[in-house]
């Protein structure tokens, strides 16, 4: 996240842009060192827990996501399923990110700006229709 952020700030040259990046990475990994929720989550691998899930997964994910990009809704998804859950679907929407809202970009400093704060209505159908399948 912090590199889909300062690496596309084009106000920075890019030696300033590497240098918020390293200090941000510094920042972040002293904070990671502490006791809590941050430390926890810095160190989560969720990919253990995925592989005992066999149960049917259903993961909605937004192609323009910049957040948690594509490739770890498809890791997630091939763990599931290299565990032997066929129950799994990954389903990746276009033009949308992170918030389940309509978004060619997907860049997080565009949320307050999008035209529609509403979830997307294929997303949302897409999930009435798998609850009703597997249901």
């Amino acid at each position: 996240q912090q590199r889909t952020l300062l690496g596309k700030d084009s106000a920075r040259t890019p030696a300033e842009r590497d240098s918020a990046l390293a200090r941000a990475a510094r920042i972040t990994d002293s904070l990671a060192k502490g006791p809590g929720w941050l430390h926890w989550f810095a160190e989560y691998d969720p990919l253990p827990a995925a592989r005992r899930v066999h149960s049917p997964v259903l993961i909605l994910h937004g192609e323009t996501d910049q957040q948690v990009p594509v490739s770890q809704a498809r890791t997630l998804a091939a763990a599931m399923r290299a565990e032997g859950n066929q129950r799994v679907t990954l389903r990746i929407f276009p033009r949308m990110n992170h918030l389940m809202l309509d978004d060619p970009s997907g860049d997080p400093r565009g949320y307050a700006t999008l035209p529609t704060k509403s979830v997307r209505r294929d997303m949302l159908g897409a999930l009435a229709d798998w609850l009703v399948r597997t249901l």
